[in-house]
C-alpha cells in the first residue's frame, strides 16, 4: 500500500514499527548479572555469597575498642579527723559501692583518716563522677553507725601505668607501716609533687 501526501510518496506505511524493549525485558537482562545464578527453565536465584562476599568501595569494618584506665585515688576524712575506726569495714563498704557502680577496685588501704584506692575506671565514665559516687554513697552508709562521718570535699587522682600496678598495690597495702613515720599531709603533697600536679598550697588540704 502506498499513501500519497502532496507530491511525496511514503512507502511501507503499513509495516509494523519495531517494538521497544519493555522495562520487564530489561529487568530480565539485569537478572543475568554476576550476582545471580540463572539456569534454563528455572527462576533466577540470588547468589548471596557472591553478592556480599566483598565490601563495596568505601565500606570499612567497625573496630572493637580496648581501653584500660587505672588511677591511684586518695582522699581523707573531713578535717583529716580519725573517723575510720574500723578500716576493714569501711573498705568493705567502698568495695560494695564500687561494684554497684561497675567500678573495679584493684587495691584499697589507708589509716584512720584517709584512704587509697587503685581504681579501674570504665571507658564510658568520668573519674570525677566515679569518685563522687564512691564518697557520697559510702558516706550515707557509714553515717548510719556514726553520724559525724564525712569525707573531704576534694581528692587526688593520678593515672597509673599497667606495668606499675604491682608497685602501687604494695604501697597501698602497706599504708599503716608507711604512716608510722609520715603524716597524711606530707604523703598527699608528696604524691602530687611526684606526679607534677599543680596546686594551690592554701587549698590543697580542705
Amino acid at each position: 500500500m502506498r499513501v500519497a501526501s502532496g507530491t511525496q510518496w511514503i512507502a511501507g506505511a503499513n509495516r509494523k514499527k519495531p517494538r521497544r524493549k519493555s522495562l520487564f525485558y530489561r529487568a530480565r537482562l539485569e537478572l543475568r548479572s554476576s550476582s545471580f545464578d540463572v539456569s534454563p527453565g528455572r527462576k533466577p536465584r540470588v547468589n548471596m555469597r557472591k553478592k556480599f562476599s566483598e565490601p563495596r568501595s568505601g565500606d570499612t569494618s567497625m573496630a572493637h575498642t580496648y581501653t584500660i584506665n587505672l588511677a591511684h585515688c586518695v582522699f581523707s576524712t573531713k578535717g583529716r579527723l580519725p573517723l575510720i575506726r574500723e578500716p576493714e569495714k569501711v573498705w568493705s563498704v567502698l568495695r560494695a559501692v564500687a561494684r554497684n557502680s561497675q567500678v573495679n577496685i584493684h587495691a584499697i588501704g589507708g589509716t584512720t583518716n584517709h584512704v587509697h584506692l587503685l581504681l579501674e575506671i570504665p571507658k564510658t565514665r568520668a573519674i570525677a563522677d566515679v569518685i563522687r559516687e564512691l564518697k557520697a554513697n559510702s558516706s550515707l552508709r557509714l553515717r548510719k553507725e556514726s553520724s559525724a562521718f564525712a569525707w573531704q570535699d576534694g581528692y587526688g587522682a593520678i593515672s597509673v601505668s599497667p606495668s606499675a600496678v604491682g608497685a602501687v598495690t604494695r604501697y597501698i597495702e602497706h599504708q599503716p607501716e608507711h604512716h608510722r613515720t609520715a603524716a597524711f599531709d606530707e604523703e598527699y603533697v608528696s604524691i602530687l609533687n611526684r606526679a607534677g600536679v599543680k596546686y594551690d598550697p592554701q587549698y590543697v588540704l580542705d
